[in-house]
């Protein structure tokens, strides 16, 4: 018997080179594009999210036809039109909760808002129904404003934010609930794209000025609870049951905005005593600068001596405004005080208080240098000043 031949060598096989990340993202983007498109065919209608943009894009075109500044409005107008400020509106004026909402602080900040709601209105919509939408848009916002007074109940305070960041919690629930009916892919595409938006959102609110972060962690903190009861897998049958669904997240709703009004007003008690304790500084620096321009006007007469004018600057000025700045430092870690303004109102008090400082020095050593320094002072404080009067 012959020998069996060796069976031929099997070619080594190439290892399959990983995906690129281009490959990925075109992937994901298909996946994207294909679960759009069975979304919309399962909920045809989405009317509320564009309704939504109007009503915000209509009231800042009506403010700004009727002078209110496009690009920085005073917070003194702002209240006019209804912001958020928590000594009113736990006050009884509580649709500053709702209104405040609808209104922004500049077309910056009304693009960016409405470029986020754009983008995961919409879908969100379409998951849960557009009257449940609609119910988790407006308390999100109203659990936004909440947070803010509970957080800062002085500081005046406008947008979509809450309303927006509701809105994505809103999502990320309700894709959880469904996660189901949902192909992979898809899933996993429209939760990368929603959540870098999400985090664009709050990276303007950590490392921009002046963002009301409360508002944003609240409105997210609902919008999630809200998505949740609302949300469903994405069958008809289940579709059925959303009005229901609806019932049952406002009743859950109806004693987290009474608790949340309890807190926040709470909150403005605290910031009413810190406000009185700001009022009766701001008082006693009325009567030291009544007192200072007077020796100044007497100084300049001849009226007053340089020792007179030292006395009353060392006792009824230095004295008195260096015992105000202690009493106002024991209140800058008030969190129910505005921090611009603490921030700005310590820099004026520092101000005023170097340049009578300088002064003295000026007078009692005839030193030219140090009377203009005071100078430069006083005209730093009285910008402060201005700013402060105008709001900004």
């Amino acid at each position: 018997m012959s020998p069996t031949p060796d069976p031929p060598p099997v070619p080594p096989v190439a290892p399959v080179p990983p995906p690129t990340q281009a490959a990925i993202e075109a992937e994901r983007a298909a996946a994207l594009r294909g679960w759009h498109g069975e979304l919309r065919a399962f909920s045809p209608w989405a009317p509320v999210t564009p309704i939504l943009v109007a009503i915000n894009v209509a009231v800042f075109v009506v403010m700004a036809a009727s002078g209110v500044k496009v690009m920085d409005p005073t917070a003194q107008t702002l209240l006019g039109w209804g912001a958020n400020f928590g000594p009113s509106a736990v006050g009884g004026e509580w649709w500053r909760l709702v209104t405040c909402a609808f209104l922004h602080s500049g077309v910056m900040h009304l693009a960016f808002n409405m470029f986020c709601l754009g983008g995961v209105g919409r879908a969100t919509e379409r998951m849960i129904g557009s009257p449940g939408f609609l119910f988790a848009y407006l308390s999100s916002a109203v659990a936004g404003s909440l947070a803010s007074i509970i957080w800062t109940p002085a500081i005046v305070s406008v947008g979509a934010s809450g309303a927006v960041f509701g809105t994505f919690g809103a999502f990320f629930a309700a894709s959880l609930r469904a996660a189901d009916t949902i192909p992979k892919p898809a899933l996993d595409a429209v939760r990368v794209s929603m959540g870098k938006l999400l985090a664009l959102n709050l990276a303007v609110g950590f490392f921009v000025p002046n963002v009301d972060v409360a508002a944003h962690v609240g409105g997210l903190l609902w919008g999630f609870a809200c998505g949740y009861l609302l949300g469903h897998p994405l069958t008809k049958d289940a579709a059925r049951k959303r009005k229901s669904r609806n019932f049952i997240a406002a009743a859950v709703f109806v004693p987290v905005v009474a608790l949340g009004f309890v807190a926040a007003g709470n909150r403005v008690g605290t910031a009413n005593d810190a406000s009185s304790e700001l009022t009766r500084i701001g008082m006693d620096e009325e009567r030291v600068l009544n007192v200072y321009n007077d020796a100044i006007q007497k100084s300049t007469n001849g009226t007053m001596t340089d020792g007179q004018f030292l006395t009353v600057l060392d006792d009824d000025v230095l004295r008195p405004w260096n015992d105000m700045r202690r009493r106002f430092d024991q209140l800058r870690g008030s969190s129910a005080l505005n921090p611009q303004f603490v921030q700005q109102y310590g820099e004026y008090l520092a101000l005023r208080g170097e340049a009578f400082s300088l002064l003295r020095t000026a007078v009692a050593t005839n030193d030219h240098g140090a009377a203009g320094r005071s100078r430069e002072k006083m005209i730093a404080a009285d910008k402060i000043v201005t700013q402060l009067r105008d709001g900004r």
